[in-house]
Formats: C-alpha cells, sequence, structure tokens
C-alpha cells in the first residue's frame, strides 16, 4: 500500500510538471511568434525603404547644393542694395495707414550680377535675376530666377486681437492646434493686419555649368482660380529635375494639383522619381472647408468645434513594395474626441470613447499592391495608477498572427538601421559637399584656382572664411599688384 501511495504521489507530481511546462512552452512560443512577426515585418520596411534612398541619383542635387553654395560665399552687399530701396519705398507707401500691410511679389530684385572682386556687381538691368560666376574649374556657372509678366494680387488678412481674457483663454485651450497657426503669423508678422501676395502665373529657377543644365524648377498658378483673398484657396503646381549630363531628367520631384479651397478642403500630391522609375508617392486629401487663420471660425454654436474637414485620406507608396494608405472619418468628431479622452477618468466612459475613435479610423500597411494588409494601426488605453488617468498609445497589429506591438517598440534604431544609416549618409554627403564648395572659393580668393575677375590696378581688400571684409584688423589680405600678380599676407 505504501508503494502504491507513493507511486501515485510521483504521478500527480509529474503530469502537473508536464501541464506546467506546456503551458510555459506556448504561451512562449507565441511570445516568441509575436516577436519573430514584429522583427520580420520591421526588417522588411526597412529594406524597402533603405532601397529608396539607394536609388536617389544624389549625386544630381549635390551637384546643385555645390553651385548654390559656391555662390553664397561671395560678398552680397550690391545685391541688397539693389533690394533695399524698393523694401523702403513699400514700406514708406504703407506707414502710418490704419491697415499696415506687407507687400510680397517676385519683381523686388531683378537684374543681372556677375563676380568682381569676389563680390556680386550688378551688370546689367533685366526682368529676370541672374547670378553669373565661374566655378574651381572655370567654368562659368548661372543661377537664373524668373518670374511671368502675368501676376494677380491676393489678400491674407491676420487677425492680431489680444487673445489674453478669459473667453479667448478658453478658446485657445480648446483649439491648441488651431490657435498656434494664428500665434506663428502673429510673430512673424507682428502689427501687421494684411500680406499682399502678387502671384506669378509662372516662376523659373534653373541652374546651369558650362551650358548644361543641372536643375530646372517651374511653380504653375491657375490666376484664373486665384481668389482675391488668399485663406479661400490656391492650387499649384510644381516640378524640381535633377538633369544628368546628357540632359536627361534623372531624379525629380512633382507637386500635382496641390493646396487648399474653400468647399474643397486640402489636397497635397506629391511624385518622387529617378530615371523614371518611381520611388515615392504622397497623396493626402481632406474633402471640406478650409477656414482660413483664425481660429474663432472653427467654434460651433454649441460650444464644439468643426475643422471644416469631412475626412482625411492618406495614400503612401514606396517603391510599388509598401503601401500605406487610411481614412479617418469625421475629423472634427475625431478630433473632439481625443481631447475628451485627455479629461476622462472613468473606465467604461474611456472605453466608449475609445471605441468610437478606431471605428473612424483605417490606417493599414500593405505590401506590393495587395489587396490584404499585413498589418493595421489602431488606439490601445493604458492607465495609471498614480495620477488615476487613461493614457492612449497607437498600436500596429499584425495579421499574421493577429499580435500587436506599440510604434515605439516597432520603429528602433535596431529594427531601421539600414534606413538610419542611409539618411545620415545623405546628410553628411551635404555636409561634406557644402564645406568643399566653401573651400573652393577661399582657394579662388587666394588665386589658386578659377579665373573670376581681379582688378588690374593695385588695390587691397581682406578675407575672412571665404568672405570678403573691409575690416583690415580680420583675415588674409589680398593685394593685386599693377603687373597683375597676386601677393598674399597674413593681418595681425
Amino acid at each position: 500500500m505504501l508503494f502504491t501511495k507513493v507511486k501515485k504521489t510521483r504521478m500527480k507530481k509529474t503530469l502537473t510538471y508536464y501541464l506546467v511546462v506546456l503551458f510555459s512552452l506556448l504561451t512562449t512560443t507565441t511570445a516568441v511568434n509575436a516577436e519573430a512577426v514584429k522583427n520580420a515585418d520591421s526588417e522588411k520596411l526597412n529594406s524597402i525603404v533603405a532601397e529608396m534612398l539607394d536609388k536617389m541619383d544624389r549625386q544630381a542635387y549635390l551637384n546643385v547644393i555645390d553651385l548654390i553654395t559656391q555662390a553664397t560665399q561671395y560678398d552680397m552687399e550690391a545685391v541688397g542694395d539693389e533690394a533695399l530701396p524698393k523694401l523702403l519705398a513699400i514700406k514708406s507707401a504703407i506707414e502710418g495707414t490704419p491697415n499696415y500691410r506687407m507687400l510680397f511679389h517676385g519683381k523686388l530684385l531683378t537684374g543681372h550680377f556677375v563676380v568682381k572682386n569676389m563680390a556680386w556687381e550688378k551688370e546689367a538691368n533685366a526682368n529676370d535675376l541672374q547670378f553669373s560666376f565661374a566655378d574651381e574649374k572655370g567654368k562659368p556657372c548661372v543661377i537664373k530666377i524668373a518670374t511671368s509678366a502675368e501676376v494677380k494680387k491676393t489678400t491674407l488678412r491676420i487677425n492680431n486681437d489680444d487673445a489674453s481674457d478669459d473667453d479667448d483663454s478658453e478658446l485657445e485651450s480648446r483649439m491648441a492646434a488651431v490657435s498656434s497657426i494664428s500665434k506663428i503669423l502673429n510673430a512673424l508678422f507682428e502689427d501687421v493686419t494684411e500680406l499682399i501676395f502678387q502671384v506669378p502665373a509662372k516662376t523659373t529657377i534653373d541652374v546651369e555649368r558650362d551650358g548644361l543644365q543641372l536643375m530646372h524648377t517651374s511653380i504653375d498658378v491657375d490666376l484664373d482660380k486665384l481668389p482675391e483673398d488668399l485663406s479661400e484657396g490656391m492650387y499649384l503646381d510644381a516640378k524640381m529635375a535633377f538633369l544628368k549630363d546628357d540632359q536627361t531628367n534623372f531624379f525629380e520631384l512633382n507637386l500635382t494639383n496641390t493646396g487648399y479651397k474653400a468647399g474643397d478642403g486640402i489636397n497635397f500630391d506629391l511624385a518622387m522619381t529617378n530615371a523614371g522609375d518611381s520611388l515615392l508617392s504622397i497623396k493626402l486629401n481632406a474633402p471640406g472647408t478650409f477656414k482660413g487663420t483664425d481660429m474663432r471660425a472653427y467654434l460651433t454654436e454649441d460650444g464644439g468645434i468643426d475643422l471644416g474637414f469631412e475626412s482625411v485620406n492618406l495614400d503612401i507608396d514606396i517603391l510599388g513594395k509598401a503601401q500605406l494608405k487610411g481614412v479617418v472619418d469625421n475629423i472634427s468628431t475625431f478630433y473632439t474626441n481625443l481631447m475628451i479622452l485627455d479629461n476622462t477618468t472613468e473606465e467604461e466612459s474611456f472605453k466608449e470613447v475609445l471605441s468610437e475613435l478606431n471605428k473612424g479610423m483605417d490606417l493599414s500597411l500593405f505590401y506590393d499592391k495587395s489587396t490584404t494588409p499585413a498589418a493595421t494601426f489602431e488606439l490601445v488605453g493604458e492607465h495609471d495608477e498614480e495620477r488615476n488617468s487613461w493614457d492612449t498609445e497607437a498600436v500596429i497589429r499584425f495579421a499574421s498572427d493577429n499580435s500587436t506591438c506599440t510604434l515605439s517598440e516597432f520603429f528602433t534604431e535596431e529594427n531601421f538601421s539600414d534606413v538610419i544609416e542611409g539618411m545620415m549618409t545623405m546628410v553628411a554627403e551635404v555636409k561634406d559637399v557644402v564645406a568643399k564648395a566653401r573651400e573652393k572659393v577661399k582657394e579662388i580668393a587666394l588665386g589658386i584656382k578659377g579665373n573670376n575677375e581681379l582688378p588690374k590696378q593695385a588695390k587691397d581688400w581682406y578675407m575672412l572664411d571665404g568672405r570678403r571684409t573691409n575690416d583690415a584688423a580680420k583675415g588674409l589680405k589680398i593685394v593685386r599688384m599693377g603687373d597683375g600678380s597676386v601677393r598674399k599676407t597674413m593681418t595681425k
């Protein structure tokens, strides 16, 4: 009997042990699978975005940055002198008027400028703006900015009312996002009640070297659709192309039908291509009514908020390999519910509002233009015991196993190391090009390279960090001798 009892006891322990082990394996496997799914999706997305960065012909736009940086290193005093009288004339015309206005137009600065004595000098009057100079190899370079003769005046009114009273303070707290727009405009244009724009039908910017076009930018505005009040709408098409030596478009950015209009909402359509192949496209559409920069326009009679937009639709495509698509319905209700969540402590009410938020939001990640989402995004709540409040956080739910992870867990430096490395490389390339461009101008100033004209007669001037200065106490003294030779001496 004793043996039998011992045997039964051992059987019970063995059975319990295996049940525990089985349960542990199941839960561990589920966690490992969820981690594996998260890693697989992040690795795939990381690879796609990194591939997009690698396919960008970065040398095409680095060449343009090089030339523009060189151009900015020469003394700009003459350029400022050309624009200043026009600015003062505008200032004189509007000062003292009850409706202080600021005017912007494309003809504020025109003329053809060339580099002489390491400084820009106006060579001729013109209807466009041109900067001509020689690069470090002596090749002629030119930057051109031109606007069409056809223009239309439009006005943006700014509300500069003091919003310090109780009603406005309460209004500001309820309309934090919208009121920030007014604050930015008020800070930039203090005491200005109107911004008047003379908008040209077409604006072009070209950068050329040795007769070859490196960049062409065009901005087109349909003036027939441009209202007198800019808050009522404006649409434009824009194209920026960086070209190869054979003058074919290589790296290109296109904005199509981008802008806003009262009654039609907001539209944004960006396409980025390389050698004709699509790299990235971003489409955002928010149908409804754009109500301008006065936050009072967004309030309803019952104290609610009406942002004016019916919905927000988003469609992003990367290389045709990854797509992010989504819509937020009834954006005013969505925004109001987000504000309600910030002030809700009761669990049932919080979850009820959170459920409404998720019903109004549909955002999904797809691969290879599939109609079946690989992952979806949703909002979840977490209770903070110390503060007795609920916090809202966005999570990704993976379709393969229904597991979730937070955005901070998904978008980590480790998961997207290739993307981060690629972006850091791009930034480093730009910094390197800018630094080298500055050095090139310094070498030109010292007479080592280039053929920028220096005066035949003897004349002393000074260089500091690649720029001409009249301060004899600073920089490098450049003496141009009568025979054309150059002598360099350091000032004390």
